[in-house]
């Protein structure tokens, strides 16, 4: 089973935004999507979405996605945006149930399948213990894995995640990272925007590296987070290092005349 894109493009403003992005991500697979500010990486998953009138081939399973009513396709998709919006006053528990409206319809009753879905959602994103409390009283990284809690309620095969760590401390951070990598076994392709080139060389089987746009190189981490790459796209210097464990990583510098 494999997510596919060929030849995605969307204009604003009569600005291109995406020109040609074409890519291949499995399932049971974590892709990182990376790139500077601007690039259209946001832009990628909301096309992914449908959330923005793209053009170009946008698949799942040899299936094009924009065939699919909007219902449907949030069965097979889910989105958590960079800043999602909770309502004021909403537990957790509400809050994840949201993400079964795909399922049973705003004005039907949730089930009690439903109910337990989200009882399930909340103990595989490690917030069981917050089911009662509200959204707006956790932490953030307490909150991240709320939001996390209601695109899994949705069942979907296709995860995308934007900007899943922003705002998190180091230690949220890296325990949310380890989270999403753990979803690959659970069969979905994960596409998530990561920032931090080394939480994607970390964590990631695939690495799509975007630019103004466009693919400039996609495929195993160590292959496309060069240091030259990395200069051209980025405009600063990387070096590569090594852990005592073996783990590779980077570290950045300015780039000098």
């Amino acid at each position: 089973m494999t997510l596919r894109l060929h030849g995605v493009q969307l204009m604003r403003h009569g600005d291109r935004v995406l020109d040609g992005v074409s890519a291949t991500i499995a399932a049971g697979s974590l892709c990182a999507v990376v790139g500077p500010n601007g690039a259209g990486k946001s832009t990628l998953l909301d096309a992914i979405a449908g959330l923005v009138p793209a053009t170009g081939e946008i698949s799942w399973q040899g299936a094009p996605l924009t065939a699919l009513r909007p219902r449907a396709r949030a069965k097979t998709v889910a989105l958590l945006e960079q800043h999602s919006v909770v309502p004021a006053g909403t537990t957790s528990a509400e809050y994840v149930l949201l993400g079964r409206t795909p399922h049973r319809g705003w004005s039907d009753a949730p089930t009690a399948h439903d109910h337990a879905m989200v009882r399930a959602a909340l103990e595989r994103a490690g917030a069981g213990a917050f089911a009662a409390r509200r959204v707006d009283e956790l932490s953030g990284g307490e909150r991240q894995r709320v939001l996390l809690a209601r695109v899994l309620a949705q069942e979907p095969q296709v995860l995308l995640l934007d900007g899943p760590t922003t705002g998190l401390d180091l230690a949220a951070e890296l325990q949310l990272l380890e989270l999403v990598a753990s979803l690959r076994g659970d069969g979905l392709a994960v596409v998530a925007v990561l920032h931090d080139l080394n939480a994607a060389l970390a964590h990631a089987d695939q690495v799509i590296v975007v630019d103004r746009g466009r693919v400039v190189a996609s495929g195993s981490p160590l292959a496309t987070l060069t240091p030259e790459r990395i200069a051209d796209v980025f405009g600063v210097r990387a070096v590569g290092v090594t852990g005592d464990d073996g783990a590779a990583g980077l570290v950045f510098m300015p780039l000098r005349s």
